[in-house]
């Protein structure tokens, strides 16, 4: 039974502890905001992370997220998608061309990102097609690296 009580204090106090440290870092958000010369992204990543987009989504309005969205890197925006879904539906009715923006947002990124190539084939950016084609080219001469 001693393991037990010892069990659930710890967990009360692991608890309480994380209650302390959200209420102290929606304070902080608050006097960041109120200062007004960083943006919620820029906010973001000078803390280096360490708070969760679920904390910002507190203090900052969604659109004001999403209008710094640009400056969030792909899983940040996917996690905003997210956090959008926890939004009241009154809430989310009135932030839906913020949505719309975020989408957006994300599936530029994400286009972009399908069509990276290695630096190795000297050409950056290329169609979805050519890299196909030149990944099926290394592929090859990989497989028979004399050609007749």
């Amino acid at each position: 039974m001693s393991n037990e009580v010892t069990v659930k204090k710890y967990q009360q106090l692991m608890q309480e502890t994380a209650a302390v440290q959200y209420e102290y870092n929606i304070k902080m958000l608050q006097d960041i905001r109120k200062k007004g010369t960083e943006t919620p992204c820029q906010t973001f990543y000078r803390i280096n992370k360490s708070i969760p987009l679920s904390v910002f989504i507190k203090v900052y309005p969604f659109n004001e997220l999403v209008d710094c969205g640009s400056g969030f890197d792909l899983p940040e925006l996917k996690k905003l998608e997210t956090l959008y879904d926890t939004l009241e539906q009154e809430d989310e009715q009135f932030y839906i061309d913020s949505f719309n923006r975020l989408q957006q947002f994300i599936s530029h990124i994400e286009h972009i990102e399908a069509n990276k190539i290695p630096g190795s084939y000297g050409k950056g950016f290329q169609p979805w097609k050519e890299q196909v084609a030149a990944n099926l080219e290394v592929q090859g001469v990989l497989r028979n690296p004399e050609r007749n």
